[in-house]
């Protein structure tokens, strides 16, 4: 995988579990951090600065603020969809190559990572409440 080339990314955690083969693996280089977490076979990625010092961002989710909302990707998989695993690892991982210096800018500056993922909280709970 091009993470372990480009900015020597090396396996920080990882943890597996029995249940659904549900795992979480975390990715971390000096740029940023990456969480890869399979839940009930649906696999998802979040985003964090390399110093720990913020949360994490949903990585479709940042995409799409980072891009003004022109890409809308979502997450597919889960169980009964018959995507496995493999295919849902190398749909990510085409996804963080295309906007890799992106995230990469975004991380490195985890004040303005910490303003994103502010800002998506806050449109999620209105979303959740039927608000503008």
């Amino acid at each position: 995988m091009f993470l372990f080339s480009e900015d020597n990314f090396q396996i920080a955690t990882d943890e597996f579990y029995d249940a659904f083969d549900n795992f979480t693996v975390v990715l971390k280089s000096t740029a940023f951090v990456l969480e890869l977490t399979q839940d009930r076979s649906e696999l998802r990625a979040s985003v964090g600065p390399s110093d720990a010092s913020g949360g994490w961002a949903d990585l479709l989710q940042l995409i799409s603020y980072l891009s003004q909302g022109k890409e809308q990707l979502q997450y597919r998989g889960g169980i009964g969809t018959g995507i496995r695993t493999e295919i849902q690892l190398q749909r990510l991982a085409e996804i963080v190559r295309t906007h890799y210096d992106q995230i990469k800018a975004c991380a490195e500056t985890p004040s303005e990572l910490k303003k994103i993922m502010y800002k998506l909280d806050q449109d999620a709970a209105a979303q959740d409440w039927g608000m503008p």
